[in-house]
């Protein structure tokens, strides 16, 4: 039987993380948020004109779309989660991950629903013009119900799996 032997190996991060000269987290986190606001106007400028595209590409009106389109859905989708991080509490977030959930579902099974698309950036739409109006768990419901939505008109993942509406 051999003897196990335990040998600790102090990372590069763990030296600096716990050396002096560095800053508490909550100055990082306050220094980020300055520069967030800092930058807000440019970041609503640029959500605003991102969710234009994404009503141009894919709302209401718009030219017919087909699996193949999913690939640009979710990237659109993806770019709105990162410029919402300036709307903190307006689950705009939230809803544009809830399509990027209904673009990689729709193209793992090769579905493509036009109506539950639409309704997701109608919703996110209604999300980012509606401001401080509409209460946290009203905000809540919608991102919910889109979650219902892919549910029901698409399919959803279980335990890893992934499993086809209807």
């Amino acid at each position: 039987m051999s003897n196990v032997r335990i040998i600790k190996v102090k990372s590069r991060l763990a030296t600096i993380a716990l050396g002096k000269g560095g800053i508490m987290a909550q100055d990082a986190v306050a220094h980020a948020e300055r520069a967030i606001d800092a930058k807000r106007g440019d970041l609503l400028a640029a959500l605003d004109a991102l969710l234009t595209e994404l009503e141009a590409r894919f709302g209401a009106g718009s030219p017919e779309h087909s699996i193949g389109d999913c690939d640009s859905l979710y990237a659109l989708a993806s770019q709105v989660i990162d410029l919402s991080a300036c709307l903190r509490g307006s689950y705009l977030d939230k809803a544009a991950n809830a399509l990027c959930n209904l673009a990689d579902l729709s193209a793992e099974l090769e579905t493509w629903d036009r109506q539950a698309v639409e309704l997701h950036v109608m919703s996110m739409r209604l999300l980012r013009n509606s401001g401080d109006e509409m209460p946290a768990a009203k905000r809540e419901r919608v991102v919910i119900g889109l979650h219902n939505v892919t549910a029901k008109r698409i399919g959803t993942v279980v335990a890893g799996a992934i499993v086809r509406a209807g």
